[in-house]
């Protein structure tokens, strides 16, 4: 006979049907219920997010809600959620660096890098201070498309100087490296690489630092986030299905490292004919405005197919300009629901 008596092993044990949409796991597994309490026909639950600014929040609510109302005699449920504050012991400290966001894809050939560019310079064109760091050791690109392979010069205490170039200081492993030098290297020594990028160069003083991460979920993202403090991240992708999926499993990483995710850029969105001005969509359509909308994060931009952004004029810049505004009304939400979280 199944047992439906309303008390708080019953609300526990059907709580443990209720999946998190992001991890794929159950909110008990994960250990995500804080306190369960039962009186009156009064169900009242605490659940832990992993990040305050949860864009699934309120799916995570109505399925929690919708379950323990499967249970007998209850007359009401109440979910309150709280946010873990996470201490600041990470290993480099940067306080003359007002934001570190990263710009990150699930996979490569959605225009990343060229976005991390473009959005770097629009907040630099904007009158702040802006760096960019190429994390993305494996495929070093920056320099490239910047059309810049300057060495940088080397301090007196050993600290490397980055290259300034549109108004940006910037450091890449491929300024390091003879032109077409592959890197083959470990998991460690790309740990290493990235916190000598953090601790060892001389940035100065920064409002926003932009570090444009290799694509997928693997040794770098985890490496920056638990040798730093990240402000959050942007998202790349195209419309295309499979791009979109592998963008979810990144968000899904991010979380559970607990960095938000401040918005979604959608690139090559469309392209726009010379002819008649039609709007065809050659990876599909709204794929990545979708995904922002079903989980909650700001679409930033739906970026077009045009050649102007990758010849690095005026013209592609102007995409990414109103960008500006939006990226800094994202850190401002976020830093509100963190402020009322703890």
């Amino acid at each position: 006979m199944v047992n439906n008596e309303l008390n708080k092993d019953k609300v526990l044990e059907v709580l443990g049907t209720v999946m998190d949409p992001e991890l794929g796991s159950d909110l008990v597994s994960l250990n995500m219920i804080s306190s369960a309490t039962v009186e009156d026909g009064i169900v009242s639950v605490l659940i832990e997010l992993t990040v305050a600014g949860c864009p699934l929040k309120a799916k995570i609510e109505d399925d929690c809600k919708t379950a323990i109302r499967s249970i007998n005699g209850v007359k009401d449920v109440k979910i309150k959620f709280t946010s873990k504050p996470v201490h600041d012991n990470r290993e480099v400290k940067l306080p003359n660096i007002k934001h570190i966001i990263a710009i990150s894809s699930g996979k490569g050939g959605v225009g990343k890098t060229t976005a991390a560019i473009n959005i770097a310079k629009a907040f630099a064109k904007k009158g702040y201070s802006v760096g960019l760091l190429d994390a993305d050791i494996y495929g070093p690109n920056i320099p490239l498309l910047l059309d810049n392979y300057s060495r940088p010069d080397v301090m007196g205490d050993e600290k490397l100087v980055p290259v300034e170039h549109d108004g940006i200081k910037f450091i890449s492993v491929g300024l390091l490296l003879e032109p077409g030098q592959p890197v083959i290297w470990r998991g460690p020594m790309l740990h290493n690489v990235i916190k000598q990028f953090l601790s060892d160069v001389y940035w100065g003083d920064l409002d926003y630092l932009f570090v444009d991460l290799p694509p997928g979920t693997g040794d770098v993202q985890l490496s920056l986030c638990q040798l730093t403090k990240i402000t959050g991240t942007i998202a790349v992708t195209t419309p295309q299905k499979l791009s979109v999926e592998d963008v979810k499993k990144g968000i899904a990483m991010f979380r559970q490292l607990r960095v938000d995710v401040l918005g979604i850029v959608e690139n090559m969105s469309y392209y726009i004919h010379p002819s008649n001005n039609e709007k065809i969509f050659v990876f599909g359509k709204d794929g990545g405005k979708k995904l922002a909308e079903d989980w909650n994060i700001p679409l930033l931009a739906q970026i077009p197919i045009d050649p102007s952004i990758s010849e690095k004029s005026e013209n592609g810049l102007k995409y990414f300009e109103a960008i500006v505004d939006k990226i800094k009304i994202a850190i401002e939400n976020l830093q509100s629901v963190n402020k009322l979280q703890k």
